[in-house]
């Protein structure tokens, strides 16, 4: 079985420098063609299935991945974003003069950040992990086109990265790739 993670194309919240888990942003013209550009480098892999997150960003990303295929496209909510509570919709930069431990905390430390009236890290990881240890009972090949947060949980889950994740950041345009055998996970390539 192996697993590929997509991120989303860019953003209006990437663009505007913004909190936005939950906010369902469309994809700016440059996202557009990252969609385009990972969907040009995963056109020779095969999958069974292509899931992605109900946030319309990703959705569309996903859409893009599936061009001149005929694989279904699912979507799921348990891979959306954490929520952001009331930091939904702030800029980093005017949260970083106004609360800068709390910037802070969540760039560096994101297990450890708690949102005010957001999603706890530990909802989140538990709505991820119920979604891929589904997945993973089915023995597919699966595209996941999903969000920076979504998919570092999901590389903590599979590799058992520990809490350590706060470093890893997927880029936009690129694809990561799991291999699952049994019980043994293996990380394939990173951002390629």
């Amino acid at each position: 079985m192996q697993i590929y993670l997509v991120r989303h194309g860019e953003s209006v919240g990437n663009k505007k420098r913004e909190f936005y888990g939950a906010t369902d942003y469309p994809l700016t013209q440059k996202g557009i063609i990252d969609a385009k550009v990972v969907a040009e480098k995963i056109k020779h892999i095969n999958f069974d299935k292509i899931y992605t997150s109900g946030l319309q960003r990703a959705y569309v990303t996903a859409k893009h991945c599936n061009y001149n295929r005929n694989v279904e496209v699912i979507r799921d909510e348990r891979l959306n974003e954490r929520h952001f509570g009331e930091l939904e919709k702030r800029s980093f930069a005017e949260l970083k003069i106004e609360n800068p431990e709390l910037v802070s905390m969540a760039v560096k430390n994101f297990t450890k950040f708690y949102p005010p009236n957001g999603e706890c890290f530990e909802d989140f990881y538990s709505r991820v992990a119920d979604f891929i240890e589904e997945i993973i009972e089915k023995d597919e090949d699966v595209l996941i086109v999903s969000h920076n947060g979504t998919m570092r949980v999901i590389l903590m889950m599979l590799i058992e990265m520990g809490d350590n994740i706060s470093k890893l950041y997927f880029s936009q345009g690129d694809y990561t790739q799991i291999g699952v055998k049994e019980d043994y996970k293996y990380l394939v390539c990173f951002n390629k």
